[in-house]
């Protein structure tokens, strides 16, 4: 088989695939694959503070939550890094005048992000407390005495 015909192969394969994967929100880490999603009925969203990442779209899915499509979602969702995926209107899939698709949320638990600098509060909080301690004049036992350098008046 020439290079030619394999790459028309490849390329009409991807053009053929039923899932879309568009990634919004927090750049995550992938998940290994085959991770726990939890895949929530129509209707439904996760009841835990949670970040959207991402949209998967599924073709020509009658359920996204039975096989195929539901492996199809659990892989993507993993691949975004998601821990839920969920259909927030009402359940009723896009038919228009093509294909019925699904277009599933995909979201991530706040809990099991990583926290970025100024993204958690209590975080925060904890850092000028940190840091107020380390300016109060003591740096005989604190083991970084740099921090006078951060200590302003």
């Amino acid at each position: 088989m020439s290079a030619r015909k394999l790459l028309f192969l490849v390329l009409l394969a991807a053009a053929c695939s039923p899932v879309t994967v568009s990634r919004i929100g927090p750049d995550v880490p992938p998940r290994p694959a085959g991770c726990f999603v939890e895949v929530l009925d129509p209707g439904r969203v996760p009841d835990r503070p949670h970040r959207a990442v991402g949209v998967v779209a599924l073709e020509n899915c009658q359920d996204y939550r039975t096989e195929p499509c539901r492996g199809w979602l659990v892989d993507a969702t993993c691949g975004l890094g998601g821990h839920v995926a969920w259909i927030d209107e009402g359940g009723r899939p896009d038919s228009g005048l093509g294909p019925m698709i699904f277009r599933v949320t995909v979201a991530a638990y706040v809990s099991d992000l990583p926290t970025a600098r100024g993204d958690d509060p209590f975080a925060e909080e904890m850092r000028r407390r940190r840091q107020a301690a380390d300016c109060d004049g003591d740096h005989g036992a604190d083991p970084d005495a740099g921090a006078v350098d951060r200590c302003v008046e």
